[in-house]
């Protein structure tokens, strides 16, 4: 990837698809680009002068593992249904956000545990009905 990039550009935007679990997120590469330094070594050893600031922007299905970046180097927002929301790390590593303007800390959690139970109400349903498929091909035979 270090080879496809271009040593003008001011914004990088990087896509990490979900369908491609089996490619890990190239945070050596975005410490490069923000570092405006990096090398390539697909075909012949380039070392790229990235243009500095720049803007480095991912998106992702998944939060990123904070312990591979360094924290002051980036901002991370996580999309909710209301809009984005800035979002921080732990001491664990666990990504938080704050609750929504106007709502309190226990109602935001409340609502997750109300959608994560309809959730699982949904899979549970999806289960059920599959298992019955199932049974009624059986019968047919």
């Amino acid at each position: 990837m270090q080879y496809l990039l271009s040593e003008d550009a001011k914004i990088f935007l990087i896509d990490c698809p979900r369908s491609r679990k089996d490619i890990h997120i190239p945070y050596d590469l975005l410490e490069g680009i923000k570092d405006g330094d990096i090398l390539s070594t697909k075909y012949v050893p380039i070392n790229k002068y990235i243009h500095r600031p720049n803007t480095v922007v991912v998106f992702m299905n998944e939060c990123p593992d904070s312990s591979k970046l360094s924290l002051d180097r980036f901002v991370a927002w996580l999309r909710r249904k209301i809009g984005w929301a800035h979002a921080t790390p732990d001491e664990e590593g666990t990504w938080t956000m704050p609750p929504p303007e106007g709502d309190t800390e226990s109602k935001t959690i409340q609502r997750i545990n109300q959608s994560q139970a309809k959730e699982s109400r949904k899979y549970k349903s999806e289960v059920i009905q599959e298992a019955h498929r199932k049974l009624q091909y059986q019968l047919a035979l």
